[in-house]
């Protein structure tokens, strides 16, 4: 995982910066980022809704949209590339991990990079059923071990 040069001990977000100074740099460049964008949209309303209306049109455009953004996080986040994604779909059958449900049946957002969170380490993909139930058992053998013995009961 690559570290901020601003803060070493923090997540680098963009130009070498973490989160917060990045911001603080964009801020004070632009002024407050929020109001720039509303008034950009308040002068330019005929962009945003052209660039609106035709994804809302066009399903194919939206999904496509969804799967550039979702890649670009998954990069920024895990440093899992798009071939690095493409392969473990391959190696998984395109199917979640655990419950075996095929992705093709899920949209792009319901399919999750399952990861060790003291590690960072990418354990595989999920859906999102299986990825909230590992997170709600803490991520933890124990407690799976635990809701095992319950329903076992």
């Amino acid at each position: 995982m690559r570290m901020a040069e601003c803060h070493p001990e923090e997540k680098h977000h963009c130009k070498g910066l973490c989160k917060k100074c990045y911001n603080r740099l964009v801020n004070t460049r632009r002024g407050n980022r929020s109001e720039y964008q509303a008034e950009y949209r308040k002068n330019n309303p005929e962009k945003f809704k052209k660039y609106y209306d035709t994804r809302r049109a066009c399903p194919v455009k939206k999904e496509r949209d969804a799967l550039t953004c979702k890649y670009s996080a998954i990069k920024q986040k895990y440093g899992l590339t798009k071939e690095g994604y493409a392969a473990l779909l391959e190696q998984q059958d395109s199917r979640c991990a655990i419950c075996d449900t095929a992705f093709a049946e899920l949209s792009a957002r319901q399919v999750n990079v399952d990861h060790c969170h003291k590690t960072g380490a990418i354990r595989g993909l999920l859906c999102t059923g299986c990825n909230t139930g590992l997170g709600l058992l803490g991520d933890s053998a124990e407690g799976l071990r635990k809701a095992l013995d319950y329903l076992e009961k």
